[in-house]
């Protein structure tokens, strides 16, 4: 390329990796210089950050892009103000369509998010990312684009060579073997659930991405130690912390018989936050009864629970006090989902107003089962509205499943951020009970919450629902079923608005 540029009369400079260091500021100051006559220097995996040329104005990408981090990198090059410097131009001539999507996830604003919306990438590509900061513009060729929405259609972010290509992208990133809080700190870790949904956990995901020296011989000799890691990855993200809160006094404290006392002083002192025990300690039984019983097809669990007092079980309680390994391994685990559910899910809030679901958090059926203290056996939920006491959960698939018998397809669907149209199931009408609780719910004492999800399924794993929250009654009309009109008690952000209804 260089020298294609300098027969075509554009002076041109090659700098590497092997360049001498006072060459490469020598031509980074010819570049600065008007009066010099060089314009365009190409480097080889340099300057990709840790170097400043305020004055360039135009980047030129010649290479594949594997990384949406460098990809950043590189475009920093040409950000830096500059007097007399209105704008720099950026020609991304990409050359590899294998990894075609990553420029528009860095663009769209994903990139520490590698478990992107494939449906919120393509909107961006197909609308050239118009949402970007005034003073930005992106244009796309037609066959740059149809390429790239091409590509988008392709991915299945559980195919095991996608991620086998994420966690290596990922490891050599960060330097080292990733370990578990490493998918907590770092800026651009992928969301480690999809690796734990595909492989179990983070141990096998090193072996089966070729990565198995990054597991610890301490870890490989205790097939034990690997249970409990798997069991607490399965249960992340946690949606309420009491178990992480009981194992994090087990393991840090040392603690081998914990009360709800016990967990409600942990609370307070890990999140600083004052509760309400008489709110929280049917929730806090509920957690150590799950403990106390085994996971998947493992045989053992964490204790056993009686008279409302949880003693740990005797093989866990050695595990723990076996060295500084094990201890570190597990409190590391319990300290990530700790954190994020910090993170995400407004400890202020949950602990201290006592809401138990997060407005736009995405929840299973399960987990509305167990924070909304419903006795009935887990998994038992499967209809589109359930009620518990003097709340009613309606569930909502907005793309209903073609599978699904025709008139179970009812008519959902926003009328605006804050306004929705819902179908009763087909046996409700205005004389019925249920009808009257929907209609007069403000009078009658109940409180109506709405979950929406676009689809039941993505790459064969069932998909949360986002909680939405709550909605006042406005109009009805029709019997078996009825059609009602909601008002959301908060209008859907439009981001969030656009992605469910687009």
């Amino acid at each position: 390329m260089s020298q294609s540029f300098n027969d075509r009369g554009i002076t041109s400079k090659v700098l590497t990796g092997l360049s001498d260091p006072q060459e490469r500021q020598s031509e980074i100051i010819n570049l600065q210089d008007p009066n010099h006559p060089l314009e365009v220097i190409f480097t080889v995996d340099i300057f990709n950050e840790g170097v400043d040329i305020p004055r360039v104005n135009l980047l030129l990408f010649l290479r594949p892009t594997d990384s949406s981090t460098i990809f950043i990198q590189q475009l920093g090059r040409g950000l830096r103000k500059s007097e007399g410097k209105e704008y720099v131009t950026v020609l991304d001539f990409i050359g590899n369509h294998q990894n075609s999507y990553m420029v528009p996830l860095a663009l769209s604003g994903e990139s520490g998010r590698r478990d992107f919306d494939k449906d919120t990438l393509k909107r961006a590509v197909s609308h050239e990312f118009a949402d970007l900061p005034a003073g930005c513009y992106v244009e796309l060729d037609e066959i740059t684009k149809e390429k790239i929405l091409t590509k988008l259609d392709s991915i299945r972010l559980d195919n095991t060579e996608y991620l086998k290509q994420l966690y290596a992208q990922f490891k050599k990133e960060l330097g080292s073997s990733p370990e578990i809080l490493d998918f907590f700190t770092a800026e651009n870790a992928p969301n480690p659930n999809f690796f734990f949904s595909k492989f179990g956990s983070l141990y096998n995901t090193k072996i089966k991405c070729h990565d198995q020296e990054g597991n610890p011989v301490e870890l490989q000799n205790n097939p034990y130690l690997q249970q409990v890691a798997e069991r607490l990855e399965a249960m992340c993200p946690i949606k309420w912390p009491y178990e992480f809160i009981l194992l994090l006094a087990a393991v840090e404290q040392q603690q081998t018989s914990i009360n709800v006392l016990d967990i409600e002083q942990q609370l307070i002192r890990y999140f600083n936050q004052a509760i309400d025990s008489h709110q929280h300690k049917p929730l806090i039984l509920s957690a150590m009864a799950s403990l106390a019983l085994p996971h998947r097809n493992m045989s053992w669990a964490f204790g056993t629970l009686g008279n409302e007092v949880f003693h740990l079980d005797q093989n866990f309680i050695t595990l723990v006090n076996s060295g500084e390994f094990a201890k570190s391994y597990i409190s590391d685990r319990v300290n990530y989902g700790l954190k994020q559910f910090r993170r995400h899910f407004k400890p202020a809030a949950f602990l201290g107003n006592g809401e138990h679901f997060i407005i736009y958090q995405n929840y299973t059926r399960n987990d509305i089962q167990f924070l909304s203290e419903d006795t009935a056996m887990r998994g038992s939920w499967r209809e589109g509205v359930k009620r518990v006491g003097q709340d009613y959960f309606l569930f909502i698939n907005l793309n209903k499943d073609q599978a699904v018998d025709a008139h179970l397809h009812y008519k959902d669907y926003f009328m605006d951020p804050r306004t929705f149209h819902w179908q009763s199931q087909n046996q409700t009408s205005h004389s019925s009970n249920v009808g009257q609780h929907y209609v007069h719910h403000k009078q009658q004492g109940y409180h109506i919450h709405l979950f929406v999800r676009k689809q039941v399924k993505q790459y064969n794993i069932t998909l949360p629902f986002m909680y939405l929250g709550q909605v006042d009654y406005v109009s009805s009309s029709g019997d078996k079923p009825m059609s009602v009109i909601w008002k959301l008690h908060n209008a859907v952000p439009l981001d969030i608005f656009e992605d469910l209804t687009e």
